[in-house]
């Protein structure tokens, strides 16, 4: 793209990101989205990403927002997103991934982002102007923000070359520059929130591993979610529970995407082909909470792992192929269930029966037998399950088959007759 087509595009943004802070300060309570009102309309349920792929995510939540940097190449692009730019552009044409990019001038030069760069997302100006609110509702000066800037440049450029050596020996490409231009903004953010003791402790260290893994951690928790996340649900890979244990907090389990469990869905029920789905599909998906049964489909496998060996969760020594399948096979009979064939057939419910005792099981058989008086209609069906589901949960067998079942009706019924082309 032209340098002078990317100034332009970078004072509009700025003039943009003024205003919209300007009405944001002159509210009572501060709420990060009125930043982004120009560009985005937030569905109910979006994610933050923080170090899990899009591509990983796109699946199981109705948006996903992601800070892109200045990958200088098409494949750190794609290593970084897990799709090339053409997709990313795509989705953010609909609104399902969004992408807030660095200052557009940084951008000079890099040709293969102009798809994406075509379409004008927000920018990180926004943020920085969010910041400045933030110091100001703490009772600072605008300017307190840019001082914040300046000392965590002073300790933080031309330090990190080392380290980007580092990562890139363990085949994960990140340019120094990418490093520091996280660092500087974590330093920022933990200061404007507040967390003044933490920031300047981490900004004295000498030892620029423990610096990285210190900012990186204390930000995640404690900063991204509310300036970059914008009220959604921040998803950070799972090693940030064991790294944010080690300094005394306690991130919500949700918070961490259950990477194992996510990737064994995804490519269980192709769930990757929804992300070049057309409006109309994401639409039906949306409307008829397929996404949102993904997800507690996601949350439920992730406990049953976590029962499994709660301890070595994080070093993924379990099997979760193991789990899931047994309870894929509790579904087989979660389907027999619904089947009408002008009675009741108590047979359908052998699962079920085999999983009390006896006794339990014959009050239980005639409960059913009572309440749906021996026979279904077809417009019985969901009161039948809902029969079936509520003596499950009190009696503690696991909701992960349950949760199958409710997923694998949704998506069947959005997708079979036109699945979208993976």
């Amino acid at each position: 793209m032209e340098k002078e087509w990317l100034e332009t595009y970078e004072r509009e943004e700025g003039q943009i990101a003024r205003e919209l802070g300007e009405r944001c300060l002159a509210r009572s309570s501060l709420e990060a989205k009125g930043m982004y009102t120009d560009k985005i309309a937030f569905k109910d349920t979006y994610a933050y990403e923080m170090g899990v792929s899009p591509s990983l995510l796109l699946p199981f939540y109705d948006q996903v927002l992601t800070h892109l940097l200045v990958p200088p190449t098409p494949e750190l692009f794609e290593y970084d997103q897990g799709m090339n730019v053409e997709t990313v552009a795509s989705l953010y044409e609909r609104r399902r991934l969004i992408p807030i990019i660095s200052f557009p001038t940084y951008y000079e030069g890099l040709d293969y982002l102009d798809p994406l760069l075509e379409l004008k997302p927000p920018t990180l100006v926004r943020q920085d102007i969010l910041c400045k609110i933030l110091a100001v509702k703490r009772g600072y000066d605008k300017q307190r923000a840019v001082d914040f800037n300046a000392e965590a440049k002073k300790r933080i450029l031309g330090r990190f070359g080392p380290l980007s050596d580092e990562f890139r020996r363990h085949n994960v490409p990140v340019d120094p520059a990418s490093i520091e231009s996280s660092l500087i903004n974590h330093h920022v953010e933990l200061k404007c929130l507040g967390f003044d003791t933490i920031a300047d402790r981490i900004l004295s260290m000498d030892d620029t591993r423990s610096m990285f893994l210190e900012s990186f951690t204390y930000a995640m928790v404690l900063a991204k979610p509310i300036i970059e996340g914008l009220g959604g649900w921040p998803q950070g890979p799972e090693t940030l529970l064991r790294h944010a244990k080690e300094r005394g907090l306690e991130p919500n389990l949700r918070h961490v995407f259950p990477t194992e469990a996510g990737t064994l869905l995804t490519k269980t029920y192709q769930l990757s082909s929804i992300i070049p789905a057309d409006n109309k599909t994401i639409d039906s998906l949306y409307t008829e909470k397929a996404i949102t049964n993904a997800r507690n489909l996601l949350w439920d496998l992730s406990a049953a792992i976590r029962a499994r060996d709660l301890d070595q969760f994080t070093a993924k020594s379990m099997s979760a192929d193991e789990i899931f399948n047994d309870a894929r096979d509790h579904v087989k009979s979660i389907e027999k269930v619904r089947k009408v064939f002008g009675s009741f057939v108590i047979g359908a419910i052998g699962w079920f029966v085999g999983g009390v005792s006896g006794a339990l099981a014959g009050g239980l058989l005639a409960h059913f037998i009572g309440e749906l008086g021996g026979t279904l209609a077809s417009d019985s069906a969901d009161r039948a399950f809902n029969l079936v589901a509520e003596p499950f949960s009190k009696l503690g067998i696991a909701s992960l088959p349950i949760s199958i079942w409710r997923f694998e009706q949704d998506w069947r019924k959005i997708l079979s007759h036109s699945p979208p082309t993976p």
